[in-house]
């Protein structure tokens, strides 16, 4: 793994176990034994899931349902508030160093060619292009950002159409 994505995966489990720590305190129940070192914390799932994503994103072979899995994992642990069904992901995060390397590693496994900007999701979908800025705020619809815009794959758009029949 890069040194540059050793410190966005490093800066993450510290602070999920910062996190942690903070809801146990919160809440005064006792959360076990905290890992003591960042090698610890990297031997954790959310480590291992972290430091999967990475290799992906830098060019390594993955499995996009493996992927999509470790995804899932790392965002409800980061955005999925206990009180809340739906992930609410913000909208720049994919401008953070951890957003860019997950989004990275996405890319990496999702074929780009069925991929439609939003004008074309909204024609697709046939709804407006804020309908789709509103599916993405709501998170039924999941984004993978090329040179900064947003392009959506086609099997989403079929999947929510599906959905609202």
């Amino acid at each position: 793994m890069t040194p540059k994505h050793q410190k966005v995966v490093d800066d993450a489990l510290q602070a999920i176990a910062s996190y942690t720590q903070l809801l146990g305190n919160a809440l005064a129940l006792p959360i076990g034994e905290q890992p003591s070192t960042i090698e610890e914390l990297r031997k954790s799932p959310l480590g291992q899931a972290l430091t999967a994503l990475a290799h992906v994103a830098e060019g390594h072979p993955g499995n996009i349902e493996v992927v999509e899995e470790k995804l899932r994992m790392v965002y409800s642990i980061f955005f999925a508030p206990p009180l809340y069904q739906a992930l609410r992901i913000p909208s720049d995060f994919h401008t953070s160093p951890l957003g860019s390397l997950l989004n990275d590693a996405r890319a990496q496994v999702t074929s780009l060619k069925s991929a439609v900007n939003i004008a074309d999701a909204a024609r697709t979908a046939g709804v407006s292009r804020q309908t789709i800025y509103d599916w993405i705020d709501q998170g039924k619809l999941s984004p993978i950002y090329v040179n900064g815009k947003p392009m959506l794959p086609l099997s989403q758009l079929e999947q929510l159409k599906h959905d609202r029949r």
